[in-house]
């Protein structure tokens, strides 16, 4: 069934749905834009991210990250990222930890990534999970 299959179905069945409903359907329900196996962002995709471009933000963020982790009084902590994609942001973090804060980098106890794609959750897992500094406490969750 094809997102919109599945949104007449709705408006059919209820006669109106809600806006946030129809994007919800639109984008995560079944067919949905972001649950497509291709690829939607990157080269290949319709739009791109700053990780898409160039490693270099996702290392920049993870020094900001490690100076507050450290003005913090640098305990365990847990990083968390919303609708991470192909996850390519926490990669170039955990790269840009494991070189400029390693301190910051074993004290990351838990890398907690919410996506509500369970296709980009997947892709995601695979990557995070085969990387060198990823903690061993890596979730994905659809919702906070």
């Amino acid at each position: 069934m094809s997102a919109a299959d599945e949104i007449r179905r709705r408006i059919a069945a209820a006669g109106r749905i809600p806006f946030r409903e129809f994007m919800a359907c639109a984008l995560y329900g079944p067919g949905g834009y972001y649950v497509r196996p291709e690829a939607t962002t990157g080269s290949c995709g319709d739009f791109s991210t700053s990780s898409d471009v160039s490693p270099a933000f996702g290392r920049r963020v993870a020094v900001q990250v490690a100076e507050i982790h450290r003005l913090a009084g640098g305990g365990p902590w847990t990083l968390a990222e919303l609708g991470p994609g192909r996850g390519l942001l926490a990669a170039d973090m955990l790269d840009g930890l494991a070189v400029h804060a390693p301190d910051s980098l074993r004290a990351l106890v838990r890398l907690l990534l919410v996506e509500t794609s369970p296709s980009l959750g997947e892709r995601v897992r695979a990557r995070l999970a085969a990387h060198p500094a990823a903690p061993r406490d890596l979730r994905i969750e659809p919702a906070l």
